[in-house]
């Protein structure tokens, strides 16, 4: 089973500089229509694939759900030069839900494209899941929407803000309110699905009046130097007989 996932390959953690790559990404599509017959995938064997099955026109077909736009509309811009290469891609729909991780373990769809893989890996752990990524794609832009204010700048306390409840969005919204300062209470971990769910429930049942709240996902000794330097109130990192005794040095070594 696969899963064509969104997923950066940059390991900067900075909200403000992912958001600027994806947009560049989204620029990327920009290019004249000659530019699809240079896309060269004579390297790949389809012959070898064991997904779907070959029609009549000796075309090996596997069958796909992708998002409507932009992912679908990338499949078809390519179209050419998967043909040319021996490969059919048929969507069986345009509009990715809350089945399609299932429908792609069960054999339904061989791919989908439309995650972003920890949110997929996430799935993997909480249903059994099997899927794997197939490989690297853009990662969508996240933008605050409102129909009532225009700026930042006019949300008041109180104001109610909605974000979504899965485990790479709801942290990339937390990020969009950390960096336009709504949100200060910090905390820094790696990425960890339990601790995304910790931290909004913890902030659930506070005074959200009282205080500001942020999540920050980085690497171990980032996250140690959050706390250091009070970037963050929090740090959570998993212990085991591998990483212990670097980590007790590192902690003692910084005085976190």
């Amino acid at each position: 089973m696969l899963a064509a996932c969104g997923q950066t390959t940059s390991t900067d953690n900075s909200g403000a500089s992912q958001e600027s790559s994806n947009e560049n990404a989204s620029d990327a599509l920009a290019i004249t229509d000659t530019q699809v017959h240079d896309i060269d995938l004579s390297a790949y064997d389809i012959s070898q694939s064991k997904l779907g099955t070959v029609n009549s026109d000796g075309l090996r077909e596997i069958t796909a759900i992708a998002d409507l736009a932009p992912h679908s509309e990338l499949l078809e811009y390519v179209e050419p030069a998967l043909e040319a290469a021996g490969l059919k891609v048929v969507l069986v729909a345009t509009a990715a839900d809350a089945t399609t991780l299932e429908k792609t373990q069960n054999g339904e769809i061989d791919f989908n494209f439309y995650g972003h893989w920890p949110y997929v890996n996430d799935q993997n752990e909480t249903n059994g899941f099997t899927i794997v990524n197939a490989g690297d794609i853009h990662v969508e832009p996240i933008r605050a929407y409102s129909d009532k204010y225009t700026s930042a700048d006019e949300i008041q306390d109180g104001d109610v803000v909605a974000i979504p409840n899965d485990a790479t969005n709801e942290y990339r919204a937390l990020k969009i309110l950390e960096d336009q300062g709504l949100i200060t209470f910090g905390v820094s971990t790696l990425h960890y699905s339990f601790a995304v769910k910790a931290f909004v429930e913890l902030a659930e049942s506070l005074d959200t009046a009282k205080y500001d709240f942020a999540i920050r996902e980085s690497r171990t000794l980032d996250v140690i130097e959050d706390v250091r330097k009070k970037r963050s109130e929090i740090g959570i990192l998993y212990l085991n007989d591998f990483n212990r005794v670097f980590i007790k040095k590192i902690t003692q070594t910084k005085g976190a």
